[in-house]
């Protein structure tokens, strides 16, 4: 007869990837006037956070979300 070990449970725990404007720029195809544009009016682009004092960063994968938000709806519109 074998005995199985108890299992244990995995937390998950996500990942954050902290990018520079250049690099939501380079994600975005937007310019970093552009960008800090959207931070200061949009309420759906993600915001950016201070990982220390005078260094700015964002979540790329909130980065990515914001663009699949998106093109969902524009894929949304043409289906109405």
């Amino acid at each position: 007869m074998t005995t199985s070990k108890p299992k244990t449970s995995k937390r998950k725990t996500s990942t954050i990837r902290a990018v520079r404007l250049d690099r939501v720029c380079e994600i975005t195809g937007a310019s970093r006037t552009t960008i800090w544009r959207w931070v200061k009016s949009s309420k759906s682009f993600p915001q950016p956070f201070n990982l220390s004092q005078g260094v700015r960063v964002w979540d790329e994968v909130e980065i990515f979300q914001w663009i699949a938000a998106k093109k969902q709806l524009r894929e949304g519109n043409h289906h109405a």
